[in-house]
């Protein structure tokens, strides 16, 4: 049916979602598989919000689906109508799994959305969990960025009383001073030998 009538796939269900969105939604794998052998895009969002079927995959956290839109050349950095890639959405829905995963696939940390808010700084103000703080940290997250106020993410932790994600990133930042000292120091050091010799 959907060979003879391949519009059905870009016609939306009663709760207004298409129907890839919903297979992923509800995590059926079948249906995903067969949405895409026939030929579904997996670029059309939903029309209100303009989330992809990645961005929806990254929310409820199917990792399986992920993979396999990833695979068929779904777009890590496609924005939703509030400029949110799917790592965003990940990173709201507190999926920490998803979120290693887009890390790794290349996702972009530093991504920003409509209020200028990386991945790290969605992940203080929604409250995410603080493996998945630190999981970004580790992947380069940028602690001094602003977002589009002027707001660092230890200024966001403050705001939102976000106490220990506060402490760690004031502990990183320390760590950083201290390790950049040191290494300047040896720099200096190994200067005074070089003309020394």
């Amino acid at each position: 049916m959907l060979r003879r009538r391949p519009s059905l796939m870009e016609y939306p269900a009663s709760n207004g979602f298409l129907p890839l969105a919903n297979a992923i939604i509800q995590g059926e794998m079948c249906i995903i598989d067969l949405l895409l052998s026939a030929g579904c895009s997996v670029h059309i969002g939903d029309p209100g919000s303009g989330r992809t079927p990645l961005h929806l995959a990254f929310y409820y956290g199917h990792l399986p689906s992920a993979r396999i839109l990833l695979n068929k050349k779904a777009r890590l950095e496609a924005t939703d109508s509030n400029g949110m890639t799917p790592a965003h959405c990940a990173v709201d829905a507190n999926q920490l799994e998803i979120v290693k995963f887009a890390l790794e696939a290349g996702a972009n940390a530093e991504a920003r959305d409509v209020c200028g808010w990386t991945l790290l700084m969605r992940a203080v103000v929604m409250n995410a969990s603080m493996e998945l703080i630190k999981v970004l940290v580790t992947h380069g997250a940028d602690l001094a960025a602003l977002d589009g106020v002027g707001k660092t993410c230890t200024d966001l932790a403050k705001l939102y009383h976000r106490q220990e994600a506060k402490d760690y990133f004031d502990e990183v930042q320390k760590f950083r001073l201290e390790k950049s000292v040191a290494t300047a120091d040896a720099v200096t050091a190994i200067t005074r030998y070089t003309k020394e010799v």
